[in-house]
């Protein structure tokens, strides 16, 4: 997560009032890096799942496998293990391309393989 301080983050002119047209420029410069990295690491995260159920095509895999798979896929480290398993689950649980079944017989399965 990214935060800012905004008494640091204002931008002031020579008289210490802040900026309020280069203050928002700033903002916005933050904003689309911001964007540009939550875009790249959602397609790395949807590039795994992909992987994985092109490796086990029209499978219904458990959550706990699944997970296991799409972190092996996208060389998970101790170090960021647990914060790439919460987004892995959340990205395919908020994806209408996938189905998440619970109980008996649940577990997680890419859509376009039901169909065919």
């Amino acid at each position: 997560m990214t935060t800012i301080k905004l008494s640091e983050f204002c931008v002031r002119d020579n008289t210490g009032n802040v900026n309020v047209t280069d203050t928002l420029s700033k903002f916005e410069g933050v904003l689309n890096q911001y964007q540009t990295s939550v875009q790249a690491e959602q397609n790395t995260i949807r590039s795994a799942i992909h992987a994985v159920f092109d490796n086990n095509r029209g499978t219904t895999l458990t959550m706990k496998v699944f997970k296991q798979l799409a972190l092996q896929q996208m060389n998970a480290q101790p170090e960021n293990y647990m914060v790439l398993n919460d987004k892995v689950r959340s990205f395919v649980r908020n994806s209408s391309e996938f189905h998440v079944g619970r109980g008996a017989g649940g577990g997680v399965s890419r859509v376009a393989d039901q169909s065919k």
